[in-house]
């Protein structure tokens, strides 16, 4: 695995783990603390990605998105996506610290993992002008007017 994925797939695997560890037969206090090392652990990957220079502009571009010549940014890291993920992080650890035990159980562990997993990425998918379809949009303005 390449060095700039790493810290991604960890950023990506670790509140999945929690979500996928929701569905096992296991004490609500063990999902509870699997929950606090995963969010712990996704902190300190996602600040390592966001303090690496060689991660702001990492993409994932593909051209399966758009019917036009050219590739989308699938994925892109830039500086407003890089300052999220150890925002998300941080929200996620938080949450999962200082809730109470009685109105975080095994269903509220699930969903804070799964908003966690979500909201970064759709921020980094959509941040700045290489969002897939942007062209296509931008295409179909074009036609509208006539230019």
């Amino acid at each position: 695995m390449n060095s700039t994925l790493l810290p991604l797939a960890g950023v990506m695997l670790l509140p999945g783990i929690v979500v996928l560890a929701s569905f096992l037969p296991i004490g609500v206090e063990r999902l509870r603390r699997i929950a606090l090392i995963a969010a712990g652990a996704m902190l300190l990957a996602s600040l390592a990605v966001a303090m690496s220079p060689e991660m702001r502009g990492f993409t994932i571009r593909t051209n399966v998105l758009t019917a036009f010549g050219g590739s989308e940014a699938l994925l892109r890291v830039d500086a407003l996506s890089s300052a999220l993920l150890p925002f998300a992080a941080g929200l996620w650890l938080l949450t999962a610290a200082v809730t109470p035990r009685a109105s975080l159980d095994r269903g509220g562990l699930r969903r804070t993992a799964l908003a966690t997993l979500l909201t970064p990425w759709r921020d980094a998918i959509m941040a700045g002008h290489g969002y897939p379809g942007r062209a296509f949009v931008a295409r179909q303005g074009e036609r509208a007017t006539g230019a």
